[in-house]
């Protein structure tokens, strides 16, 4: 019986990790946000998100979230992203 324990804990451990995996999901706020090369305004754009596009972030600095854009690292504003998705007819 002490083992069923042990397993329940672990199961409860993972439960908590995929939970807090599940969350950096962040939806884009805006169509046209610039993917740059550095966490800079300045720095080269690599690309563009749209509206509810999801990131999932690998870093950050304070305005700045790092993320995978295809074959490149890339760097978009923290304050173009939330956590849930833009309502709009498509997704109501």
């Amino acid at each position: 019986m002490k083992d069923y324990g042990k397993y329940l804990l672990l199961f409860l451990v993972f439960a908590c990790i995929v939970y807090a995996i599940g969350n950096d999901v962040m939806y884009c706020q805006a169509d046209g946000v610039k993917v740059r090369t550095e966490p800079n305004p300045v720095a080269e754009i690599i690309g563009q998100l749209n509206t509810n596009d999801q990131i999932c972030p690998d870093d950050e600095t304070e305005y700045w979230y790092k993320i995978k854009y295809g074959q490149h690292d890339g760097w978009v504003h923290k304050s173009l992203f939330k956590d849930e998705e833009v309502k709009t007819d498509k997704t109501n």
